[in-house]
């Protein structure tokens, strides 16, 4: 579980200081093909911006695979209103999506 906290305007959004964002993350190694399920739900609290607050969730597996690699997939999504989290372009950045990433550990 993990909090952050914004003294100061957040996202670039005017007059939003003292926002928050609380985190809560557990991966449970599963026994099974030695696979590890991810899981991880978010709350961004925006002050005084209206429908800027969303939630935001991952669904997903890593496998090690030795050597110091580690591949896993994840689904990806959030409930942030179109209208706020689209950028100039028109891209809606609370999209959801599909992560797939292959990790090299040093």
């Amino acid at each position: 579980l993990k909090y952050s906290y914004a003294p100061t305007n957040l996202f670039g959004f005017y007059d939003s200081k003292n926002s928050w964002y609380v985190d809560l993350a557990a991966n449970v190694p599963l026994e099974f093909w030695g696979l590890t399920l991810n899981a991880h739900v978010g709350h961004q609290k925006v002050q005084n911006v209206a429908d800027a607050s969303y939630t935001d969730w991952k669904l997903g597996l890593t496998k090690d695979l030795g050597n110091g690699f580690s591949a896993a997939l994840a689904y990806i999504d959030t409930n942030a209103k179109r209208g706020v989290y689209t950028n100039t372009s028109g891209r809606y950045m609370g999209k959801a999506t599909v992560v797939a990433t292959l990790t090299k550990t040093f």
